[in-house]
């Protein structure tokens, strides 16, 4: 291994067997440890360059595909905003959240698609357009963590006009607020704060989803030099129809300084619909979000300022990239609010149902899902604001966080959503629930801004890249040993170490003690996820790149740990600070750890096990199978007639390989007998294309069955297909659709059956080069088969609108699968960790329940010290009032109001004005009778339902509590209304409802809490405003006061 050659500089040689260097990536390898062991002094040949070193990521995702730790952007958990920062975003929090429940109707926005104008000014006059607009020019000038604060408000309320926000700010204008010049900022930026200019983001086109890179629409520089020349199409663009600023990416001719050859690529405009040559279609008809306008934008010779280009020409895909890059954890922000509001709803539903005579909160069942649902949310809300504070400390290295973030936020929310109407049962699908909305609006989470299985390959592919560097910078160094000895030396140390069980991943300086076991299970997970990355690129190579089945896994294992790793950070913050929320914390992370690590094991068990390598072999065939019948209907279709049919005699009267072929793959015998007939008709002598196919293949029957006669067949098929296209066809390839028409006559004796089905066919930029050379091919011009779909003129379709034209491989793959979801189950009943969780996520929906979900507490975390240093006062006798304050973990003394409510509603304007004055009268009564000292806060309400004679019989019936809190000599007052929908109750049941003596005036009595709660089919408001104190707008109130 080591020898020193007699030579007269006595130069040190090392002579690496190729076995050494394939097996150098085996940690306990008989090369490493005599590696080890060999020392020498090295004079280096300078004739041999040192091998490169591989640029340094600080990423945490990204050094988890080498298997090590780098903790700089994961430890201590971000806490970015000083005093001044903490009071700037609270000044907004709360105007904003009240127009979200006073103004802003989600529903109403949701059933006319669209934000009315009354809505829209309110969103601009509170500045929710400008975030993170510097203030000079209009905005907000809030950062990151700022931004991901107000997010998490607009997601808990409304998507769709969410979507209206950050199309315009996440991404419309963001190019310009990152890239943009002096100029263009001071230009453009106050239009977009408060001139209310909506912008947009023009990236997608019909060839180029997914593939920025490709797309179509092109820019050409005039021949004065002094503008760009736009002409191209872009489809589902949020804002699309509104939007009077755009930033739109186009292919722009660029010349290559080194080689002097010009090729294409993108850049980016700032573009003004007044430029002209800018229109929009209508918008379009969503499944979700509908609030938002989603529109088709066409630019038709837009003659754009060369002033105009963001960053540089020819840098626009990198443009495109970083702004949605820097947009993503937006998104993970916008979902944990979502998630949050329908665990409330949730929590609100099984804390009052009653099922077998419990709560539905006692079964663990229920509580099952209300512990996932509230990791879930956890774990993105962590997610968000370690990112958006990672970004607010200088990071660059953030973009495969940011898109863990997005993929793990929107398939979380999915799921809680989802969860949330399965606790709430039927009454979760109905429309007056709201959570069908909410379902519907997150769908989109997952495919837009990069969709969802982009970004894991994303993940993947960049991580594996990172990983791939570092083993390059290995295999350079040992061909020049003898000028990288160094590192050879250290990084089989490292490896022998680790083999031997000692020196890998430790956690234990980082986090808080009381989370080292589940620290352990990160560190362990870590180590397993390097060396199984490692072995797929020496396995693989360049090559890995195809392997979609396990970068996927790789991809999920990877945000396990993210996410095991970011909640192992932010519990240890909140242990060390001694939160009130530390001990539910703690279960969350504990749980976590040990399904999050079984998850990642299961992952990385599917990357490297024999079975499923073979499972995806024939997965992928399936998928062939599929593609190549059309879907997996044809053949069982015929599946009750086919021996029925293998007994006719079937002709078919083409001579078309293809159709031949597809009447094959049916399974049914069919002769082959090409018509004869000349097909001399012409498109213009019919009254439309459809008459005209039907009636070739009408004569194409005719003539093989007047030719076929002894016997004559049972069934002839005829076909004729034709291609709508302009005059020259090929030239017009540029950005059309093109429709086939194929029609088809059957004859059964004298029967004929003829019909005609259309398939549309989108071709996308072809230049004179390529369609040249198409041309040259002698490819037909006239039919499908030949112009395009089948041949060379293939390369130029963006997509197939319709039909493009076995008893599969599944049954062994469902085994393969099957087994290891059943031994994974099995392995959750008798392991000691998941036993010891299921009793922590018990005790965490339990907690939730006694909450009342995951907000209340958590709003006045930051507030609750300063709290609890002051004489708070609750001027009310009512019990559940005072267990509801007490569940705030804040200290509150109680002196019940000695007022005589002698005041009549019928006296008052409203409901709302009589209950909070009868609250103001209960405050001062106490007011006046404690002044030594005088309490800092004095808390009163008042309860009163409306209801009209009959109490119970299918009615609806609104609960007003007022509110006044008074602090000093100020006075906070407001009204919280809940509405109480009663089913259908006999005479029988409401006079023995009368009989219990439960008082009918109010809430507390009139059946939320009594009998009569028997006859409530469900509950729209917050529920404690029933019970007699609305605890979320308290907690507002009490956080922006002393915040």
């Amino acid at each position: 291994f080591l020898e020193q050659p007699v030579e007269k500089h006595h130069k040190v040689m090392l002579r690496v067997s190729q076995s050494f260097l394939r097996r150098i990536q085996s940690p306990g390898s008989r090369e490493i440890r005599r590696c080890l062991a060999a020392t020498a002094q090295v004079k280096v040949d300078e004739g041999r360059p040192e091998a490169q070193t591989a640029v340094k990521n600080h990423s945490y995702v990204a050094n988890i595909f080498r298997g090590e730790l780098e903790a700089s952007q994961l430890f201590p958990y971000p806490d970015v905003l000083n005093e001044e920062q903490k009071e700037h975003i609270g000044s907004f929090i709360d105007p904003v959240t009240k127009f979200m429940t006073e103004v802003n109707d989600a529903a109403k926005n949701d059933d006319r698609a669209g934000l009315d104008e009354a809505t829209a000014n309110g969103f601009w006059d509170l500045g929710a357009f400008a975030l993170q607009v510097p203030a000079e020019m209009g905005g907000l000038g809030l950062n990151n963590t700022q931004y991901a604060r107000m997010c998490e408000v607009m997601g808990a309320y409304d998507l769709g006009a969410g979507i209206v926000l950050g199309a315009h700010q996440s991404i419309g204008f963001k190019g310009i607020l990152l890239y943009g010049t002096k100029e263009q900022k001071e230009k453009y930026l106050p239009q977009v704060s408060t001139g209310k200019v909506y912008a947009a983001f023009c990236l997608t086109e019909p060839s180029s989803g997914s593939d920025a890179g490709s797309i179509r629409c092109r820019a050409v520089k005039s021949p004065d030099g002094r503008h760009f020349i736009l002409n191209g199409s872009k489809i589902w663009i949020s804002n699309g129809g509104i939007a009077d600023i755009m930033t739109v990416f186009a292919q722009t001719e660029v010349e290559d300084p080194r080689t002097g050859k010009k090729k294409d690529k993108v850049t980016a405009f700032i573009v003004e619909r007044g430029f002209g040559g800018v229109t929009s279609g209508p918008p379009e008809s969503k499944m979700g979000i509908k609030a938002s306008n989603t529109a088709e934008v066409f630019f038709e010779d837009v003659k754009i300022p060369v002033e105009n280009v963001i960053g540089e020409v020819g840098n626009g895909f990198k443009v495109a990239m970083n702004i949605l890059n820097n947009g993503r954890f937006g998104m993970s922000a916008t979902l944990s609010g979502t998630m949050r509001a329908c665990i409330e709803k949730a929590t609100e539903h099984v804390t009052q149902r009653v099922q077998f005579g419990q709560k539905i909160c006692e079964y663990k069942g229920i509580q099952e899902k209300l512990a996932r649902m509230s990791m879930l949310h956890f774990a993105t809300q962590s997610m968000a604001y370690m990112i958006s504070g990672n970004m607010d400390s200088g990071s660059v290295d953030y973009h495969l966080e940011a898109a863990i973030s997005k993929v793990f936020a929107s398939e979380a929310a999915w799921q809680v959503c989802d969860e949330s109407i399965q606790i709430l049962g039927g009454m979760g699908y109905m429309k007056a629930a709201g959570l069908e909305r909410v379902l519907r609006d997150l769908r989109i989470f997952r495919i837009f801004e990069g969709t969802n299985d982009i970004l894991r390959l994303f993940v993947a592919l960049t991580g594996i890249q990172y990983a791939g560097s570092h083993l390059k910078e290995l295999q350079r160094a040992f061909k020049n040993p003898a000028a990288n000895l160094g590192l050879i030396v250290q990084e089989s140390s490292r490896r022998a170490i680790r083999s031997l069980g000692f020196g890998g991943i430790d956690l234990s300086g980082y986090v808080h003690p009381k989370l080292q076991p589940a620290s352990k299970n990160v560190a362990e997970c870590i180590t397993l996820f390097g060396q199984a990355v490692e072995s797929l690129l020496i396995k693989y190579g360049k090559n890995i790149v195809e392997e979609q089945f396990m970068l996927n896994r790789l991809a999920d294992a990877a945000m396990d740990i993210y996410a095991m790793s970011v909640i192992l950070s932010r519990v240890s913050q909140t242990l060390t600070r001694e939160l009130p929320s530390a001990d539910q914390e703690l279960l969350m992370a504990e749980c976590w750890a040990v399904e999050g690590a079984e998850r990642v094991k299961s992952n990385l068990r599917k990357t490297n096990t024999t079975a499923f390598l073979e499972m995806y072999d024939k997965m992928s065939q399936q998928a062939k199978n599929i593609c190549q019948a059309g879907g997996i209907i044809f053949r069982k279709m015929l599946h009750p007639v086919r021996h029925v049919l293998n007994q006719k005699r079937i002709v078919l009267a083409s001579g078309s390989p293809r159709r031949q072929e597809l009447m094959k793959n049916l399974g049914i015998n069919v002769e082959i007998c090409p018509s004869r007939f000349e097909e001399d008709f012409k498109p213009e002598d019919f009254p439309s294309f459809c008459a005209y196919v039907e009636e070739t293949a009408l004569h194409k029957v005719l003539e093989v069955s007047d030719r076929l006669h002894d016997p004559a067949p049972d069934v002839i098929i005829g076909a004729d297909t034709v291609v709508t296209m302009d005059g020259v066809i090929l030239t017009k390839l540029m950005n059309r659709k093109h429709r086939v028409y194929t029609g088809v006559v059957i004859k059964i004796a004298d029967k004929f059956i003829r019909f005609t089905e259309t398939t549309d066919v989108y071709f996308g930029q072809a230049t004179p080069e390529q369609i040249h050379a198409y041309v040259d091919t002698g490819e037909p011009l006239d039919k499908a088969g030949g112009y395009g779909i089948q041949g060379v003129g293939g390369t130029f379709i963006e997509r197939i609108e319709g039909d493009y034209f076995t008893e599969l491989l599944m049954a062994e793959c469902w085994a393969v699968e099957g087994a290891e979801r059943v031994k994974s189950n099995l392995r959750k009943t008798n392991t000691t960790a998941f036993l010891e969780m299921y009793d922590k996520m018990s005790q965490q929906a339990k907690n939730i329940c006694q909450a009342g979900g995951i907000i209340f507490r958590k709003m006045l975390h930051p507030v609750r010290h300063v709290l609890n240093q002051k004489r708070i006062v609750l001027a009310s006798g009512s019990p559940r009032r005072q267990e509801l304050m007490k569940n705030l973990g804040i200290n509150v003394e109680i002196c019940p109001s000695r007022f005589e409510e002698d005041f009549k509603p019928e006296d008052f304007p409203s409901f709302c004005a009589y209950v909070e004055e009868t609250a103001l009268h209960k405050v001062l009564e106490v007011s006046d009778r404690l002044h030594d000292p005088a309490p800092d806060v004095i808390i009163g309400a008042d309860t009163v339902v409306t209801m009209d004679g009959v109490v119970l019989m299918n009615r609806k019936h609104r609960v007003y509590t007022g509110v006044v809190i008074k602090i000093a000599d100020k006075f906070i007052r407001f009204t919280e209304t809940t509405d109480v929908y009663f089913g259908q109750a006999t005479p029988e049941q409401i006079h023995a409802y009368v009989d219990t003596g439960e008082p009918l005036d109010k809430a507390g009595g009139y059946g939320i809490q009594g009998v009569g709660g028997t006859f409530i089919e469900r509950i729209e408001g917050d529920y404690f405003t029933v019970i007699g104190l609305p605890l979320y707008r308290i907690c507002r109130e009490l956080y922006c006061l002393f915040r």
